[in-house]
Order: structure tokens, then sequence, then C-alpha cells
């Protein structure tokens, strides 16, 4: 199960429309429409977390840079965006106290467990970390290249994952450089496990 909201605390202060470097933002409910995005312009820089609140639709146009990671949280709203239009280009949080909390976190480049996510046009993005959203729409020329990372969709139905480029096939697609399983979320994501002993592999000893 996933939970966004346990990465709320961080995201300390409140989205600010058209400035250009903004750090751990917290985009509040009912900020962009279908109609009217949010929207995150070229060279526009978000340094640590940029938490999304839902309801919402968030658009990144041109060269986008995120020296961290992108959070939304799930609620009722089934009309909820993050579209990318342009590149994104992902590095490490910067240096500095401002950051430090969010050090101990990895594993995620992109959760949202209730949004749809897309890239269209000619996006050409690098990410670190898994992306998991609700669906997925991948179209255009667009290339993203997803380092120790995992593109999970949460959607059981049909057309939850699409792939549509129109690219060649060395220019665009999604590309894995390394597996995401020596790298999963540190914070949001809880699994059902149990241990199972097995008899033959081991000797008890008695007192």
């Amino acid at each position: 199960t996933w939970n966004p909201t346990l990465y709320k605390p961080y995201a300390t202060t409140v989205w600010v429309n058209k400035r250009n470097t903004q750090a751990n933002i917290r985009v509040p409910a009912g900020s962009g429409t279908p109609k009217n995005p949010v929207t995150f312009n070229a060279n526009d820089t978000v340094q640590g977390i940029l938490y999304i609140e839902s309801p919402n639709n968030v658009l990144f146009n041109g060269n986008f840079k995120l020296q961290g990671f992108i959070v939304m949280e799930q609620g009722s709203s089934t009309t909820d965006t993050i579209e990318f239009k342009g590149n994104i280009t992902q590095s490490p949080v910067p240096s500095g106290s401002t950051f430090d909390a969010l050090r101990a976190t990895s594993g995620v480049a992109i959760l949202a467990p209730g949004a749809k996510v897309s890239m269209t046009g000619s996006t050409d993005s690098n990410v670190r970390g898994s992306v998991v959203c609700n669906t997925f729409e991948f179209r255009g020329s667009a290339k993203l290249t997803i380092d120790q990372g995992t593109l999970m969709t949460l959607n059981g139905g049909t057309q939850t994952c699409v792939f549509n480029s129109a690219g060649s096939a060395k220019a665009a697609g999604v590309f894995f450089t390394s597996s995401g399983g020596d790298n999963e979320p540190t914070l949001g994501a809880s699994y059902s496990s149990y241990y199972s002993p097995k008899p033959q592999t081991y000797q008890e000893v008695t007192p």
C-alpha cells in the first residue's frame, strides 16, 4: 500500500506561481484544474520535495530541473494529472540543512498513486528512483531514462499504461539503466510479508 501523506511534513513552504526557484514546496488542493493547470515553465527549478495536494492538475513545460522528487497525495478525485511537455532532469537534493531531513528518503522519483502521469512531445528526461502512478501515458518522440527505479501503474483496468512513441526505436521510449529492486522507496510504501521457515535448511539445537 502507498501513503504519500507521510511526505507532507517535508513540504514546509507554499508554492508561488511563476517563481523560478522554489524549495520544499506544497501545491495546495485545487490550485490547478484540467483547463488551467499549475504550470512550471522552462528553466524552473524545484529543490527538495514538490508535494501536490489533491485535487490538482500540474503541467511542466520546457526544461524543468528537479533537485529532489515529486509526491502527489491520493484523494477522492479521479482527474488528478501530472503532465510533462518538456524535459525533466532530476538530481539529488542540494547540500545544506534545509534538505537534511530529506536525505533519509530515497527510491522515489514520482510518487502519485492516484494520478495520471503523462509524457508527450519531445521530452528527453532522466529520473532516479521509481515512478509510481495510477496510469501512465507516453506519446510523441519522448525519451525517458529511469535509473535504479521501476515504472509501476496501480490501476487494474485497461489502458493503464500506454506507449505510443512516434520516434525511432533508438531515439524514443522508456529506458532502464538498472533495476529498482535495490532502491525501493524508504517512505510511504508498506508490504505484506511473512516469515516461512524451511525446516530442511537448518537444525534445531536442543538444550
